[in-house]
C-alpha cells in the first residue's frame, strides 16, 4: 500500500530500470513510473534474483549486486524514487 492507500505494481527491467505502476492512468500520463534508485541503472539478466521483503508498508528489495533498497512512504508523493541502502538517513523522510 502506497502514498494515498494505493495499491502498486513495481517490475525491474533488464536495463536495470525500475517502475511502479498503481493503475491511475491520465490521458497526458503514462501509467508506469520511473522510480529507479540514485546510483541507477543497474544491469539485470533474466536468471537474476530479486526478492523482497516489507516493514510495514515499506517494501523492501535485493537484487543480489547493490546493497538492499527500498521504496518509502513519502507523505504527499505517490512515486518516490527508490532509495539504496547507505548508513546515512535520507533527507526526503520524516521522523
Amino acid at each position: 500500500v502506497g502514498a494515498g492507500y494505493n495499491f502498486y505494481f513495481i517490475v525491474a527491467t533488464e536495463e536495470g530500470y525500475w517502475y511502479a505502476n498503481n493503475g491511475e492512468a491520465t490521458s497526458t500520463a503514462s501509467t508506469w513510473v520511473d522510480i529507479t534508485p540514485i546510483g541507477g541503472p543497474f544491469v539485470y539478466t533474466q536468471n537474476q534474483n530479486i526478492t523482497e521483503a516489507w516493514s510495514g508498508t515499506v517494501p523492501v528489495f535485493n537484487d543480489g549486486i547493490n546493497p538492499p533498497m527500498f521504496w518509502p512512504e513519502v507523505e504527499g508523493t505517490a512515486f518516490p524514487d527508490m532509495i539504496l541502502y547507505s548508513n546515512l538517513i535520507p533527507t526526503n523522510i520524516a521522523d
